[in-house]
């Protein structure tokens, strides 16, 4: 059986400002991002003064934002 054409997602590279602060709450983030998302690559660096994160996959954007906002992180989408 084959899926739809339509149903098929492609891979992004989605950027976000956060205001994660510590190493702890990066750790923390990253590891309920990738148990809740199929995430390819996740990656949150802060030494960057918006504190960007950095996720490759196939996901809803604004599913994960809403996640991420849900956890108490501010998040926005950057462009």
């Amino acid at each position: 059986m084959q899926i739809p054409q339509d149903f098929v997602m492609e891979k992004q590279i989605l950027i976000f400002k956060t205001n994660v602060s510590s190493l702890a709450a990066k750790n923390a983030l990253l590891l309920a991002i990738e148990d809740r998302f199929q995430v390819d690559e996740a990656n949150l660096d802060l030494d960057d003064i918006d504190k960007v994160l950095r996720l490759v996959t196939e996901e809803d954007p604004e599913s994960l934002l809403h996640f991420i906002r849900s956890l108490g992180t501010n998040c926005s989408e950057l462009e």
